[in-house]
């Protein structure tokens, strides 16, 4: 049975949700954390669920339509929310934090956020929100709190310990993973994509478009062609690491990936049999078989320890010259250091001095896995008996039960300790997750044993608060299963067109601390993807989101910001900036809109400055027949003064944001070298936008574009620098022609000028200077031919005139 479309209810028919409730009362105390509470939360949530297209079905259009309900969906996570489920008390504290909700809704108690930092009543309550819901083991609300605490180290490591820890246990239950695979994670950038196309070689590897399903199939069918040997192999290969790593877009599926592992080793494919072993070995993908491991193993160390160990030796003292000598699988020696020493019946009896000895040749070529064994055996992991019905041991052992094999005391030794710190450290530097998620709990309370005597306790480990929190991060970072869903999801939905939806779960992994989902969706909210909020909001958010990357130290997010400011997206006028004519050139469809809201100001303008002379002259007029010299105020000089007050605060914006401007500009240029900030600073310093006019320092910036950046940078900065070579003349002759001006002026003018200045305003035959009130009409409308405006309104109706005669040649061809 179908579920009901809720996205189709009336907006003004909230209430018939009410008749769907459970019997309970609606109006439960907050207080009662019973039974009845947890069935109407999880009944809330369950009508919920369409909104955030969190199940599938055939149908998708029941989960999600461009009909849905934002205001049904805000009633029904706040109801959820107060009712204790943990999801939903994340959900709404990310939209209390952000400012809005994840769809476009009628609630608009809500005011958008330009700063991530949590200020503000609702701002607090978004953390008791996520405190709750961290305490109900919601992973994603202490990853939340993780994010937010930042600066505070010994306050955010309790959160990122639960959340490591939740994360963890997740993968360990896992009965895929085990927790030796990581998830399979997206990682493309799509201001990146959409700056090259989507495509073409000049995107790296991450941002490539995925692999079609045509591609994958080419694979398949090029590893079961009979008889094709090496190639069948690699391919069988390749395919096998993309269903296993969920590379390039395919699925994560590890049934798949072990039967083309098995493929390629069967057909002598070292490194695909060590993977197939290690699958084996631990269960992943299939069943446990020591005895399949054992054979994927012994294909990829031919001639056992001391054949791999000749093989390491020859290749350390090869030539240039000489021939290439192939090194055994470092990946098949870590799996035969297992069965040594785990001890498998008739195939390899347990030794612990033969287990460390592949594990230790392992480790030499490179293999993480080997250091992060070795590491644990000095901690006593399987450095006793265990039978193989104990295989699900994974960790330190019980010690005062199973004492060392090479100590007399039941606890590591201090060198123990330190040996395993160096083989961990190695294995999480190589992107083991699981020596990173060990080495945090280590680092977070410190280790403390007996000494010699057992009289006082040692520091064996260090607490060390910042070295665990950056081993919690990058274990979380790559190992948290909820993030790499839905950064895969989303970037899915993104390439389908589902813009939306990708930027609800970009929202999600951006709040709980994932830099791509802060990048992304920045960049989905900039392009125009807004949650039915206006522009003006809209801007807000997504700048919001780009400071936080920005402080994270990206450059691009810098830029942005810096862009936001310059182009004054914040402000309701976002026309008036600096050069804003340059738009028609990219964007001539502007020209007519702008053409006529151009010719509608200007005689706007000329009509008040007319009418004010009218005020003027009819003042005079009463104050001489009054005989009096106080002219009481009227309606046009009221006008004038609020348009006067107008245009300085609109200078005085435009000039903070243009220094707001110069300031993330600076920062991207300073932390990053990045050669687009270092050509705005110099484009800034030589118009004396935002910051001094400097054309040594503008210069300077230009130069630092060229050296800093690549081939296409060079071209651009050598044309502003040729610019800027005029521009520094012209100021300098306009500054000399001042210069005489003014001293003309001090001096007195020469006579011609006189004479012009009393033809012009005979009644100025005094010599002074002429003002508002000794203005004519003729004056008004010069002053008004004369202008920016008119050259804007002449130069417009040109290239609208050139845009027209362009579109009727080509309707003739």
């Amino acid at each position: 049975m179908k579920k009901a479309k809720l996205s189709r209810l009336p907006r003004d028919k909230i209430n018939t949700i009410r008749s769907s409730r459970p019997a309970e009362s609606f109006e439960q105390p907050l207080y009662d954390a019973g039974a009845a509470r947890a069935v109407q939360a999880a009944a809330y949530w369950n009508q919920l669920l369409p909104y955030l297209d969190w199940e599938h079905d055939d149908d998708d259009s029941l989960f999600y339509s461009s009909e849905v309900n934002g205001t049904v969906a805000v009633y029904l996570l706040r109801k959820a929310a107060s009712f204790g489920h943990p999801m939903a008390q994340f959900l709404e504290a990310m939209s209390l934090a952000a400012g809005f909700w994840l769809w476009p809704s009628d609630d608009k108690t809500l005011s958008v956020k330009e700063d991530w930092d949590l200020d503000g009543p609702e701002s607090h309550q978004a953390q008791i929100l996520w405190q709750i819901s961290a305490i109900g083991g919601n992973v994603e609300s202490a990853l939340a709190m993780a994010n937010r605490l930042e600066d505070q180290c010994t306050t955010r490591l309790p959160y990122l310990a639960a959340a490591a820890h939740g994360i963890m246990d997740q993968l360990l239950t896992s009965s895929e993973s085990r927790g030796r695979v990581v998830p399979a994670k997206d990682k493309h950038v799509l201001y990146q994509v959409h700056l090259h196309g989507g495509t073409g070689s000049r995107l790296d590897i991450d941002n490539r478009p995925d692999e079609r399903a045509d591609a994958l199939q080419y694979y398949a069918v090029k590893a079961t062609q009979f008889g094709g040997g090496a190639d069948a192999a690699r391919a069988a290969y390749t395919l096998a690491r993309y269903y296993h790593l969920g590379l390039r877009g395919a699925p994560q599926n590890l049934t798949l990936a072990l039967q083309y592992y098995e493929m390629a080793g069967n057909a002598n494919h070292w490194e695909a049999a060590g993977r197939a072993g290690m699958m084996y070995l631990w269960g992943i993908g299939t069943k446990q078989d020591v005895v399949a491991a054992h054979k994927m193993f012994r294909v990829g160390t031919p001639g056992g320890f001391d054949g791999c160990q000749k093989r390491l030796k020859r290749k350390l003292k090869q030539g240039q010259d000489d021939e290439e000598i192939s090194l055994c699988d470092s990946v098949c020696l870590t799996g035969m250091g297992l069965l040594y020493l785990l001890g498998v019946p008739m195939l390899a009896q347990r030794d612990v001095e033969i287990a460390s000895s592949y594990l230790k040749l392992g480790k030499d070529q490179g293999d993480a896995d080997a250091s992060y064994y070795l590491g644990v055996m000095k901690l006593g992991w399987h450095t006793h008996y265990q039978s193989l019905d104990e295989l699900s041991g994974h960790g330190q052992t019980m010690l005062d039960k199973f004492p060392l094999a090479h100590e007399s005391s039941h606890y590591p030794s201090m060198v123990d300790y330190q040996v395993a710190l160096t083989e961990l450290t190695a294995a999480a530097g190589k992107g083991n997750i699981m020596a990173k998620h060990r080495l945090a709990m280590m680092y977070e309370t410190g280790i403390k044993i007996p000494n010699g005597s057992g009289s006082q306790m040692i520091q064996a480990v260090p607490m060390d608060c910042e070295r665990a929190q950056k081993h919690y991060i990058s274990f979380i970072d790559n190992a948290s299963p909820q993030r790499a869903e839905r950064l895969r999801r989303a970037y899915k939905q993104y390439v389908s067109g589902e813009t939306r939806k990708s930027l609800q779960n970009y929202l999600i992994a951006a709040e709980t601390g994932s830099d791509l989902g802060l990048l992304n969706a920045a960049f989905l909210m900039e392009r125009g993807e807004c949650l039915g909020l206006d522009t003006i909001a809209c801007s807000k958010a997504a700048i919001r989101l780009w400071k936080a990357a920005a402080a994270k130290g990206y450059s691009e997010a810098s830029l942005r910001v810096g862009d936001f400011f310059y182009y004054g997206r914040l402000r309701k006028n976002s026309n008036s900036y600096p050069f804003a004519w340059v738009r028609f050139v990219f964007f001539p469809e502007k020209v007519i809109s702008t053409l006529f809201d151009t010719i509608r100001k200007y005689f706007s303008r000329l009509l008040h400055d007319l009418e004010l002379i009218t005020y003027e002259d009819t003042k005079n007029n009463i104050a001489i027949r009054s005989g009096s010299d106080v002219v009481p105020p009227d309606a046009a000089t009221c006008d004038s003064t609020d348009a006067n007050r107008k245009d300085k605060e609109l200078d005085d914006l435009l000039k903070k944001d243009l220094l707001s401007a110069a300031h993330y500009y600076r920062l991207a240029a300073e932390r990053n070298a990045s050669p687009r900030a270092h050509f705005n600073l110099g484009f800034l310093y030589e118009w004396g936008f935002g910051l001094k006019q400097d054309f040594p320092l503008a210069k300077r910036h230009y130069d630092l574009a060229i050296s800093t950046g690549t081939n296409e940078a060079e071209l651009p900065a050598q044309v502003a620098l040729f610019a800027l070579s005029v521009h520094e003349q012209l100021v300098k002759y306009w500054m000399a022609w001042e210069d005489w001006f003014n001293n003309q002026e001090k001096d007195g003018f020469s006579d011609w000028y006189k004479e012009f200045r009393q033809w012009n305003h005979p009644e100025l035959d005094d010599g002074s200077k002429m003002t508002k009130s000794t203005r004519t009409r003729r004056d008004v409308i010069v002053d008004h031919i004369f202008t920016l405006e008119t050259a804007m309104i002449f130069a417009l109706t040109v290239l609208l005139w050139v845009l027209f005669q362009v579109r009727h040649r080509q309707t003739r061809r």
